[in-house]
């Protein structure tokens, strides 16, 4: 987060100095509203969503492209030869060229740290593979299981290991993995053996490849001291609200602590729908680290 904003520093700050050295005109009539950098914002967001579905190659060639443009009109332009009017839409168009670089650099840099190794080889090969894997979301139950098993459980890994079709890397990749009740078992950052059978996630979603486990996972590291209390205080949420109703039961402890392994699938679903899921998965998760 600091090199990002770092970046966005570099990048967005001399283009604002030096839109900031150029005089407004005097004229006789009060200022307009200024929306150079909504207009930015505005262009940024649905650039980065596209990109987000696109390879990181053409996100660098996006980021290349709006700094490119942002300079040109920068470095080249004579603003006492420009006419208001035009001087204020070419800094709008600066300044989009510039959000549009600090938004697609990001997103590039994103998509080449978790698309690393050959998870994703292997998910397009849907081959079976063996892996480790750090568990970071909680195991919830989101429906009825196959095979003879009570329950279909869900839950992200981040894998570190994985050895399939005679390859060996060692990434940080983000995959689901899809398992049974077995899995329930499994706690918060937790280090798991597993095996399965790889497929591609959908593009423009949050992890690389979809694991449908074959067998219960295989506990081989803790989370450590840190992550140990964190859990201690998570329980005690649980055992607080276990008299609530069902929203409410996952709900408190989801908003409080991060902890999400309760919360009903419709509810999830609802928050995902109207963009409220950050409140589980990062407020909770920093107020889990402030109660220590």
């Amino acid at each position: 987060m600091r090199a990002l904003r770092a970046v966005g520093a570099a990048v967005i700050q001399p283009v604002l100095e030096r839109l900031r050295s150029v005089p407004e005109p005097v004229t006789g009539r009060s200022r307009s509203l200024d929306l150079r950098l909504f207009t930015a914002a505005a262009v940024a967001w649905p650039v980065t969503l596209v990109a987000l579905r696109l390879p990181a190659g053409v996100s660098v060639c996006l980021a290349a492209a709006g700094a490119f443009c942002s300079a040109v009109i920068v470095l080249r332009r004579r603003p006492a030869e420009v006419p208001g009017r035009r001087r204020r839409m070419l800094e709008t168009v600066a300044l989009a060229g510039a959000a549009v670089a600090l938004v697609c650099a990001g997103t590039a840099g994103h998509l080449m740290t978790r698309q690393a190794g050959t998870v994703d080889q292997l998910a397009a090969r849907r081959a079976i593979v063996r892996l480790e894997a750090v568990v970071t979301s909680d195991p919830r139950p989101v429906g009825a299981g196959l095979g003879g098993h009570r329950s279909l459980v869900i839950a992200k890994l981040s894998v570190r290991q994985i050895v399939g079709r005679g390859m060996l890397s060692t990434p940080n990749t983000p995959v689901l993995v899809l398992g049974d009740e077995r899995w329930l078992a499994v706690h918060w950052h937790e280090r798991v053996a597993i095996t399965g059978r790889l497929q591609p996630a959908e593009r423009g979603d949050d992890v690389e490849a979809v694991l449908t486990a074959r067998g219960p996972p295989r506990v081989i590291a803790g989370a450590g001291p840190l992550f140990d209390a964190v859990e201690e205080v998570r329980r005690d949420t649980r055992a607080a609200t276990e008299g609530l109703p069902t929203d409410p039961r996952g709900l408190v402890p989801a908003l409080v602590m991060g902890d999400t392994s309760r919360l009903p699938a419709q509810l999830n679903d609802d928050m995902r729908a109207t963009g409220m899921t950050h409140l589980n998965a990062v407020s909770g998760t920093n107020d889990s680290v402030t109660w220590l």
